[in-house]
């Protein structure tokens, strides 16, 4: 019997404490960052989720978010 894969595929943080919270909580595989980050911010959140966590931030037309990858 294979797993479901149960991640939700993307939710949007208003802050940056409500981003760590969906991104560690581990049930999403996007989280947007939808809030006007400043650059203190931004390089805070990419020196806290690194290669150890399979967590990248990236950057669409729509802005910047943090996603989930496989190793």
């Amino acid at each position: 019997m294979a797993l479901i894969d149960t991640l939700t595929a993307e939710v949007s943080a208003k802050d940056l404490q409500q981003a760590r919270t969906l991104c560690l909580s581990g049930n999403y595989e996007r989280v947007r960052l939808t809030w006007n980050i400043s650059s203190d911010q931004f390089f805070t959140l990419a020196a806290e989720f690194d290669a150890e966590d399979n967590i990248r931030m990236a950057r669409d037309n729509k802005g910047f978010y943090l996603e989930r990858y496989s190793a």
